[in-house]
């Protein structure tokens, strides 16, 4: 009977672990003045966000930015968000169906018939 529960522990165990690799980080920006932000980053999987704070004269940060990822139904989601101290946190999502995260590249002999 151990060895049995002991089977199905070290099963539970292995189901458990992640199903993707880690991320690798494609491009990552942090950089900081006396009154301003911006904060940035895409990982190998296109998910990526951008942030900037700018620090008003009552000593509070604005923020705006915003995240996109594609969820597991393969939608792409795009949040953008906005807070401050007047209206404080506000977000909106858009979902699309079809759209690539990256445009499609174009190959340079197309493009050379287009210009003439």
């Amino acid at each position: 009977m151990k060895r049995y529960l002991f089977l199905l522990a070290l099963f539970a165990i292995c189901n458990s672990s992640p199903l993707n690799s880690a991320n690798d980080i494609r491009s990552y920006t942090n950089e900081r003045e006396k009154d301003h932000y911006t904060f940035s980053y895409t990982l190998s999987d296109d998910q990526s966000r951008y942030e900037e704070g700018i620090l008003n004269e009552n000593g509070v940060y604005s923020v705006t930015g915003f995240y996109k990822y594609r969820g597991t139904n393969g939608k792409l989601y795009i949040v953008d968000y906005m807070a401050n101290e007047k209206i404080g946190y506000r977000a909106t999502v858009k979902i699309y169906d079809d759209l690539p995260l990256i445009a499609p590249v174009i190959d340079p002999s197309l493009l050379k018939t287009l210009v003439g």
